[in-house]
């Protein structure tokens, strides 16, 4: 029998009312802003780059099961990012440009090896968001949205740790 803390952790999905709420902060006034396309600009890349080892993790499942949790992940990231790009409009789409690309790298064969670049680069999301928003105002849609992709993010990592736990044992 499994106890509670051995049982997997929720599947990080993003619910359809944050992917509602989401898509209605990017309509509003506030998302012309330089100073959120600036933010949206430099998000992008970092989200980009999860996506990139989300999906070679994906690719590395072990499993079946694996396999379809991590597809869910991704396909959310995807929904998100869609939503950022669909948000940026002209001076957007110029500060993005200098914003360095994500590079594809070969595609990791190993599960455990990209298990590791998935969370790392989580981990490294979860690091940066939250000095990026914090010198936005207090309320502004810049910190709505980094709170938004903070959760889903952390959604993301727990599962990606799970999944470590599990390999391990």
């Amino acid at each position: 029998m499994q106890t509670a803390s051995a049982q997997a952790p929720e599947v990080a999905t993003i619910e359809r009312s944050e992917l509602g709420q989401l898509e209605t902060l990017l309509k509003g006034e506030a998302a012309a802003t330089l100073a959120f396309q600036s933010v949206l600009a430099t998000l992008l890349p970092m989200l980009e780059r999860v996506l990139q080892r989300e999906q070679q993790a994906t690719e590395a499942a072990l499993s079946l099961a694996q396999r379809e949790t991590l597809q869910e992940m991704t396909d959310a990231l995807v929904a998100v990012i869609q939503m950022l790009r669909g948000a940026l409009n002209e001076r957007g789409q110029q500060v993005l440009r200098y914003e360095r690309p994500v590079k594809a790298g070969p595609p990791e064969r190993s599960w455990w090896f990209a298990l590791s670049e998935a969370l790392e680069a989580v981990e490294d999301a979860l690091q940066r968001i939250p000095s990026l928003v914090r010198a936005q105002p207090r309320g502004s849609l810049a910190r709505r949205v980094g709170a938004l992709l903070l959760r889903l993010l952390r959604q993301h990592q727990r599962h990606l740790l799970h999944e470590a736990r599990e390999w391990i044992e």
